[in-house]
């Protein structure tokens, strides 16, 4: 059968840019911090959505309405583009603790703070290239109190900024 003219569309159209990070948010009700047991589990999933920025702060409240408050987790995968080649160092502002992976040809550990905490944490240096989506993950835990991640870079010419959401 051969398909009308009229049902074709040939013309260029816009497409929606996404950006941001996918984000799974988990109960950490024996406060063990096991990411990866809770991913696992399908009845410790909170919340699964795209946080397109990623400077978060929850105050002393959850992630979305009707969540808990304390002792929840959260893992945030995706890529991260920079617009130019070099070493970046990645960081965050959390209340609680902050785990930030990436992957430039091997997974790398860059930043490792996961422990009851609050303030602006620095991870190793890292070479990303240019133009190249590279994947990263970010884990957090918010065990009580306030509850904030920020991710952050500086380097290669940068100071110290929230990531932007483009580069995500």
């Amino acid at each position: 059968q051969v398909v009308p003219a009229d049902w074709l569309y040939t013309n260029v159209s816009n497409q929606s840019q996404s950006y941001g990070l996918n984000g799974r948010y988990y109960t950490d009700n024996s406060n063990a911090h096991d990411l990866d047991a809770a991913s696992m589990d399908p009845s410790r999933l909170m919340l699964a959505r795209q946080d397109t920025n990623m400077n978060l702060n929850f105050g002393a409240g959850a992630p979305a309405q009707g969540l808990q408050v304390d002792n929840f987790m959260a893992r945030w995968t995706g890529y991260i583009t920079v617009p130019k080649a070099g070493t970046y160092t990645l960081g965050a502002t959390s209340d609680d603790g902050v785990r930030i992976k990436v992957n430039p040809g091997s997974w790398q550990t860059v930043l490792d703070r996961w422990q009851d905490q609050a303030g602006t944490f620095w991870g190793n240096g890292v070479s990303l290239p240019a133009n190249t989506p590279i994947p990263i993950q970010v884990d957090w835990f918010e065990h009580g109190g306030g509850a904030a991640m920020d991710l952050r870079i500086q380097g290669n010419g940068l100071s110290d900024q929230d990531v932007p959401a483009t580069w995500l």
